[in-house]
């Protein structure tokens, strides 16, 4: 039997325009131009599927995104998830948002741009971040 949040990341099974009526208007134009961006990177159907349905619960598509979380912080190396996935990790924790930030050079501008969000997703990937 498959888990609620899979059946629920089972709309975005195919990403193209005409498919996007299962996805609430306010998310449809970052959620399919996530879905390009990651099929254009070499991402699976079933790839996309599972970024998108992850994306979907952890930010809305939306890649400024922050944490629900009182301790949550906006600035460079702040507390809580952040972006499209919600990278967690200061310089002295686990460190995957500080890696998000340091490949951005620290810049808020790129960390939040969509682009960058979807690149990095790749670099994580390959395992080079």
């Amino acid at each position: 039997m498959l888990s609620d949040g899979t059946l629920k990341g089972l709309k975005y099974l195919d990403t193209t325009p005409k498919s996007g009526e299962s996805i609430p208007s306010s998310q449809k134009a970052n959620a399919l131009y996530i879905a390009k961006g990651l099929k254009a990177g070499g991402m699976t159907k079933a790839g996309t599927q599972a970024v998108l349905a992850n994306m979907e619960r952890e930010s809305k598509f939306d890649p400024k995104a922050l944490e629900d979380k009182s301790y949550a912080r906006r600035e460079i190396d702040g507390k809580g998830g952040y972006g499209l996935i919600q990278w967690t990790g200061r310089k002295d924790g686990n460190q995957r948002r500080w890696k998000l930030e340091k490949a951005a050079n620290f810049d808020i501008a790129t960390r939040d741009n969509i682009d960058f969000q979807i690149g990095y997703i790749f670099t994580e990937i390959a395992g080079k971040p």
